[in-house]
């Protein structure tokens, strides 16, 4: 009975995908042959996020991205590679300011990890002579010391535009206030809940769970590695959620 059970329901489960798969090509047939393959949905903080950049471009002042405190042996690698990302994209753009963007994080490796794809960022934009080692610092090796050592860059160079971008916990409210009193502009996300939860009510556009890992592909609209770790996110998160419908569901009619 219960292999009877699930034959049926695979028929159920196939019979439904079938349906969304022939509902989709039948919409794509209605649209415009010159309309993008691939569309992200809109994300207001970073939308705001694109005038912010361009207001610190043009005054002169500095942008800071915030790498976190993990390292990439831990299971918070991504957060810091999603740091390195973010802190990538927004150097090309401000590279040729009079204050190019500054980097900060608690953790060696992925300081020289910083300094290695900001040298590639300025070689790649012709400006090698422009690069230097201190934009890209770790400012203390734990999580308090890393934003005790931050907090004093946000004063002494003159930043306006302060990213959260990797993996933090309760000492993100000290880096925000710290910006908040150099009246800068405070965006970003954490994978950390406690820090999600200061962000959520201390910035000026908090960025809500996946946001987060999205921002590289809004912050450099065209580049294909980021268009591409942007539809492996949504694929995986598809996945999953079929998965535990699937699973669900045979747990239901006595499979598992």
């Amino acid at each position: 009975m219960n292999i009877l059970n699930a034959f049926w329901f695979l028929i159920l489960v196939i019979s439904i995908i079938l349906l969304i798969v022939f509902g989709i090509k039948r919409k794509k047939k209605t649209q415009k042959a010159k309309t993008p393959r691939f569309q992200v949905r809109n994300i207001p903080a970073l939308e705001h996020f694109e005038v912010q950049q361009g207001m610190a471009i043009e005054s002169g002042t500095r942008m800071h991205v915030a790498a976190g405190t993990a390292d990439l042996t831990s299971q918070q690698a991504a957060a810091s590679i999603l740091g390195i990302e973010v802190m990538e994209a927004l150097a090309r753009n401000s590279a040729a300011s009079d204050r190019p963007l500054l980097s900060t994080t608690s953790d060696g490796t992925v300081s020289i990890m910083l300094q290695g794809r900001l040298r590639h960022v300025y070689k790649d934009l012709n400006l090698p002579d422009l690069y230097r080692p201190q934009l890209a610092q770790m400012t203390g090796p734990t999580p308090y010391s890393y934003a005790a050592g931050t907090l004093p860059l946000l004063h002494d160079e003159h930043v306006s535009v302060n990213v959260i971008a990797g993996q933090l916990g309760p000492e993100v409210a000290l880096i925000a206030e710290a910006g908040r009193r150099e009246n800068a502009f405070l965006m970003g996300g954490s994978s950390e809940p406690s820090a999600q939860a200061l962000l959520y009510a201390m910035a000026d556009d908090p960025l809500i769970g996946e946001e987060v890992f999205a921002a590289p592909e809004y912050l450099q609209r065209g580049a294909r590695e980021s268009a591409a770790s942007l539809k492996v996110q949504d694929l995986l998160r598809l996945g999953l959620v079929a998965f535990l419908i699937v699973g669900s569901l045979l747990k239901l009619v006595g499979v598992l």
